[in-house]
């Protein structure tokens, strides 16, 4: 299935694998936070309240350099976040994962 972002350019949607490497690629900072939102951008509209729980994360990566305690539980929520996809898990109980 492909989502049209214009009528000139047709974009394929990412697959829960493909989603599942981007958050795990975020983790080991080896994309940045623009471009895992860019990814999750070209998720289905089903991925998109994920999409915008991730927007939370990444416009607080300062914060984390700031202060550990939030830095480690935004870490463990992106942790239980891919775990939970791993699983197959619903995008109901996904979405409830908060960085907030």
């Amino acid at each position: 299935m492909e989502k049209i972002l214009n009528q000139n350019m047709p974009v394929k949607e990412l697959s829960r694998i493909e989603l599942i490497n981007s958050l795990q690629s975020y983790l080991d900072r080896q994309i940045s936070g623009k471009n895992l939102l860019e990814l999750w951008e070209q998720s289905s509209q089903d991925f998109q309240p994920i999409y915008y729980n991730l927007f939370h994360l990444v416009c607080d990566e300062d914060i984390r350099l700031k202060d550990d305690e939030y830095s480690k539980r935004q870490i463990q929520q992106l942790e239980l976040l891919i775990e939970g996809m791993k699983k197959n898990e619903s995008i109901d109980i996904l979405k409830e994962i908060s960085f907030l």
